[in-house]
């Protein structure tokens, strides 16, 4: 018997597969869709206690919050909370720095994202 792939029950890999062109898109500074890659307060939050409570792996990050937050988002609200300088990465692990209160604004990706979504509300296409 061969495996031919390996897949988390329930994710939509339509949606996933265009999550991670979004994150690429963005990464790469070419367009993307700001409401797909940006987390709300409370997604970043979740992430932020769940690191918190266990250092983890990337992967292992992804995988909890692909079906509640999604890949890009998830992203994301990684991304904002190194640059705020609450969590760290070293050898692939994520890990708990501090708990001060922070404005998630203060981070440039989320407060890039949160004006790039604010700019593109009731505009059809929203790929900025």
């Amino acid at each position: 018997m061969q495996i031919k792939a390996i897949r988390l029950n329930g994710i939509d890999e339509e949606k996933l597969f265009s999550d991670i062109f979004e994150f690429d898109n963005y990464i790469s500074g070419n367009k993307y869709a700001p409401d797909v890659l940006f987390p709300s307060r409370q997604e970043v939050g979740e992430i932020y206690k769940a690191i918190c409570k266990m250092p983890s792996v990337e992967e292992r990050i992804l995988q909890r919050f692909l079906k509640t937050c999604g890949f890009a988002k998830t992203q994301t609200a990684l991304k904002t909370l190194v640059e705020l300088g609450l969590i760290y990465k070293e050898n692939g692990v994520y890990g708990a720095l501090s708990s001060t209160k922070t404005d998630l604004l203060n981070s440039a990706t989320y407060k890039q994202l949160s004006e790039r979504v604010k700019c593109s509300e009731g505009i059809p296409e929203k790929r900025l």
